[in-house]
């Protein structure tokens, strides 16, 4: 090989090593009322949850494993403010359990340490220097804010963000952070799915294949609980997501007839979906009654 070809080959290599580590997909998802329902703004509750390990958000592990198949490339971060020394474990167990791909889980060394998360994030993208950045949170706490800053500070990178809206800001209590300026709102995993499917993250057949997997699901479950895989679990608060001002009372039972009758489209389990979370959402939280 001549002189010429040889630095041309050198040339042709190291561009293609450059474009792949620069065109790579990051996703970094939040745990606590992201993808566990963990209901960090009720104490007693959080308490509770902290040693659950089946109290997933229906349906996530699944999408998270489907976005692994429409962009093999892509990897995965699970990223958690609560104490690694307390949280390590419980966190990995439940990640394993329900079926969600494998990533690096990081969590907060020392709870004096307030900027966790936008350094994390900041290491990350430091250390990968991805093309996009897919960032999954909710709106309990400051995820929003945390991830619109980290947009903010890399303005030459695409930046996805997806908030689990499952508190209020209309509330008078356990009150959520209003949506930010370009951020996706999501209730459930077929909400995000069809979100990712816009932005190309995921393919329809994807999409289509999970309305026809949990849907159904969703069609039998109690609306009074909170405990277990649940789409929406009782507490959550998702009237921001209809940008309802009030909530108007309403069965959200529909039809219970559907869950059995399995011989229906994926367009159709689609369609049925959007009026229950409709009516559900309207519903608002189940008000726990008062032990006397």
């Amino acid at each position: 090989m001549g002189k010429n070809h040889l630095s041309l080959f050198i040339f042709a290599v190291s561009t293609f090593i450059s474009f792949s580590v620069f065109s790579q997909t990051i996703l970094i998802s939040d745990v606590d009322d992201t993808l566990k329902s963990s209901h960090v703004l009720n104490k007693p509750d959080a308490l509770r949850n902290t040693v659950q390990l089946r109290n997933h958000f229906y349906g996530m592990g699944e999408l998270y494993t489907a976005i692994q198949e429409t962009k093999p490339e892509i990897i995965f971060f699970y990223l958690s403010a609560a104490p690694e020394a307390l949280m390590e474990k419980l966190h990995m167990a439940f990640l394993t359990k329900n079926g969600f791909p494998g990533g690096e889980l990081i969590l907060r060394h020392t709870l004096s340490d307030k900027d966790f998360k936008i350094k994390t994030i900041r290491s990350i993208i430091e250390k990968h220097q991805p093309q996009k950045v897919i960032l999954v949170g909710d709106n309990g706490e400051r995820d929003p804010y945390i991830y619109e800053q980290a947009r903010s500070e890399y303005p030459h990178i695409q930046f996805d963000i997806y908030i689990h809206q499952v508190y209020s800001y209309r509330a008078r209590k356990e009150i959520g952070v209003p949506q930010q300026s370009g951020h996706t709102l999501f209730i459930t995993a077929i909400d995000l799915a069809r979100a990712l499917v816009q932005n190309h993250d995921l393919s329809e057949e994807e999409l289509n294949q999970l309305a026809l997997d949990t849907i159904p699901v969703f069609f039998k479950q109690d609306p009074k609980k909170e405990l277990g895989p649940l789409f929406i679990p009782s507490w959550v608060d998702c009237r921001d997501f209809f940008k309802l001002e009030n909530l108007k009372p309403t069965s959200w039972n529909l039809d219970p007839r559907w869950a059995s009758e399995t011989r229906r489209s994926a367009a159709e389990w689609l369609m049925a979906y959007d009026q229950k979370l409709s009516a559900r959402c309207q519903n608002g939280p189940t008000v726990k009654s008062k032990v006397k």
